[in-house]
């Protein structure tokens, strides 16, 4: 028998949640914190970020 697993649950930002996203990111705050902190996928942030004409800030080199 094959163990639990849950379905993954959407979280759907509201639009004053997506102005602070967009607000935040251009502070600086790195797109994988935004996603843990709103709890969707990095990739889901870039895409808010790309369809609110957001500039997306260059790579951090190492």
């Amino acid at each position: 028998m094959k163990d639990f697993v849950p379905k993954q649950i959407q979280h759907r930002l509201h639009a004053d949640e997506i102005i602070e996203l967009m607000a935040a990111y251009q502070a600086g705050i790195l797109m994988k914190d935004l996603a843990k902190r709103y709890q969707i996928d990095r990739r889901t942030v870039s895409a808010i970020l790309r369809r609110q004409g957001v500039d997306k800030r260059p790579r951090r080199t190492r």
